[in-house]
């Protein structure tokens, strides 16, 4: 392990400065703390068109199908 971290040093040494700019500028743009919202607020200021990351989307879809309920209840005496 200490070889390729050795490695992995050297090869980010040998980036230049406009390139490890750009890898912090889109690691705060991906940054997934609070929700994405770096991400989702640059995908909102874009006009049209605009191709989304599609793991956000993907994501959303997962958090809102394991949120809802399964059923549909039509009664509202059967609610409990």
């Amino acid at each position: 392990a200490d070889n390729s971290v050795f490695r992995l040093k050297v090869a980010w040494g040998a980036l230049d400065s406009e390139t490890r700019k750009r890898h912090e500028q889109l690691s705060e743009l991906l940054n997934t703390g609070n929700n994405h919202r770096n991400l989702r607020m640059a995908l909102a200021a874009r006009p049209p068109p605009a191709v989304p990351y599609l793991g956000l989307y993907l994501t959303d879809m997962v958090y809102i199908d394991e949120g809802s309920s399964d059923t549909i209840c039509l009664d509202d005496a059967a609610r409990p």
